[in-house]
């Protein structure tokens, strides 16, 4: 009996921190969903909770520490607890907090590789693809970013972010073929627009601003179709090289039409598609991206996330994802990046 009861006393010591209200604090400021406008009003509640709780013993929970740290914008100071306690765990205790442990951490090991850190780097791949809901998108964003670093330690690293991606189970056959499809660009794409690999279907829709798009009626132009989002870093960063190839050939003829992939609270991905409110926060924060980004051209969002119409229509699964269509309409690249756009764009202008 005496056994027993001191099994059962460690099993409830195991689990206090999870129950504590402190750890409860966090993740009710952390995981519940908010409009844009309250972001800020959040973020300064964690910095009082962090100051509050710095020097507390939280015992096996001490990883919040970072995961709090991450919305205060202490990137570093983030990852270096996270890294830590899953380094002194083995596992994390909980995982409430999966999905921000893992886009901390791949945040992370994208800047470590732009600073040429590739140990932290290596470091940062193995946990953030362990904890992000998209293990996929890690491997991803770690090969752009290797190969992005025009170096041979940039490419070691774009290696080893590969030979993970194969060697994890989670990801099955097709998975790793759509990963690598993504990654391997430009690519031509068939030279017949319509359903299958590298096409996309005509469509028509409406823009932010009530004007009618009609891609069927946009031949004699070069037309970039991108698929992005507010939330997408990769989107994000590219999208200067985007700017800047509109910038230079739009007076020849280069259009661009972008499509939101954000989504309205309460959306969820496999539910039904929640319509865009025209004076909400989401569509404010398109609009303010555009502006800020210089995406001086016609933007459609429809809401839905993932579920939005011309998203399901064409199979996007990951973004940014870009269609170069020629003058006669017909797709002829996918997935341009860096300065490769602008080429590829002066190239199809060319022609007659």
């Amino acid at each position: 009996m005496r056994i027993s009861v001191c099994l059962l006393s460690l099993a409830l010591t195991s689990i206090a921190p999870a129950q504590d209200p402190v750890i409860a604090e966090l993740r009710e400021l952390a995981l519940t969903k908010r409009p844009v406008e309250e972001w800020k009003a959040r973020d300064a509640a964690i910095a009082t909770w962090i100051e509050k709780n710095v020097d507390r013993d939280l015992g096996d929970h001490r990883f919040v520490l970072g995961v709090a740290r991450y919305f205060t914008k202490d990137y570093d100071g983030s990852a270096q607890v996270l890294l830590a306690e899953i380094d002194r765990l083995g596992a994390l205790p909980t995982a409430d907090f999966d999905t921000i442990v893992g886009r901390s951490l791949m945040s992370d090991m994208v800047r470590a590789v732009r600073a040429a850190d590739f140990e932290r780097a290596r470091a940062d791949m193995p946990a953030a693809a362990r904890y992000y809901d998209d293990p996929g998108m890690v491997y991803r964003t770690a090969v752009s970013a290797g190969l992005r670093a025009e170096s041979a330690p940039g490419v070691a690293f774009a290696d080893a972010a590969l030979a993970a991606m194969f060697d994890d189970d989670r990801l099955d056959a097709e998975a790793r073929q759509k990963l690598l499809k993504a990654l391997y660009v430009p690519s031509a794409a068939p030279k017949v627009a319509g359903a299958g690999r590298g096409s996309l279907k005509p469509f028509t829709a409406r823009d932010m601003d009530g004007q009618e798009i009609d891609l069927a009626k946009m031949k004699g132009k070069v037309v970039l179709v991108d698929f992005w989002a507010t939330w997408c870093g990769p989107c994000i960063r590219e999208m200067p090289n985007v700017v800047a190839a509109h910038k230079a050939h739009r007076e020849q003829g280069f259009e661009v039409i972008g499509i939101s992939l954000d989504q309205e609270p309460g959306q969820k991905r496999g539910g039904p598609l929640v319509a865009p409110d025209a004076e909400g926060a989401t569509t404010q924060k398109i609009r303010d991206a555009a502006t800020r980004l210089g995406m001086d051209w016609s933007i459609v969002y429809e809401g839905g996330g993932w579920e939005t119409r011309l998203a399901k229509e064409n199979g996007i699964g990951s973004i940014p994802a870009t269609f170069l269509i020629d003058k006669k309409g017909q797709v002829r690249f996918t997935n341009l990046r860096g300065e490769e756009l602008a080429k590829r764009v002066a190239e199809l202008l060319a022609e007659d």
